[in-house]
């Protein structure tokens, strides 16, 4: 178990590779076996698993938008192994030109320094249950 500040860290940190324009950048933050679900509400929805499914599911999240940027907002612990961020996202199209701006909330269940589940969840509700359920599950 981490304490709250530990996984507050483990994301920022996460978030600060990522930063880097690079998706790959944020493998070392993520277990080999990680689990990524994307609701069906934020869009590129299903569940996608290990590093290669990180690499499809960034790929094609970011093959859609021609341009796509994230200011992450807050973070904060939930329960003994989750960690929520909200994040503000804009977004245009590369298609149709569609520009999108709006708040998600990723969910991140962390173990021994890793990152085991992720999910990204169209409101702070949604991400606090599907934590819960992590919680009472582990």
């Amino acid at each position: 178990m981490s304490s709250a500040a530990e996984r507050v860290g483990w994301v920022r940190e996460g978030w600060r590779a990522l930063d880097l324009g690079e998706p790959d950048a944020a493998l070392e933050f993520l277990d080999a076996e990680i689990e990524i679900h994307s609701a069906p509400s934020v869009g590129n929805p299903g569940t996608f698993h290990g590093h290669d499914g990180w690499r499809s599911w960034t790929g094609q999240w970011f093959d859609a938008w021609e341009s796509f940027d994230q200011e992450v907002l807050t973070i904060e612990a939930v329960g003994d192994r989750c960690a929520i961020a909200k994040v503000h996202q804009v977004a245009r199209g590369r298609a149709a030109g569609v520009e999108i701006e709006r708040d998600v909330v990723y969910v991140y269940e962390l173990r021994d320094g890793k990152v085991i589940y992720m999910g990204l969840f169209a409101d702070r509700d949604a991400a606090l249950e599907a934590a819960a359920t992590r919680e009472a599950d582990g």
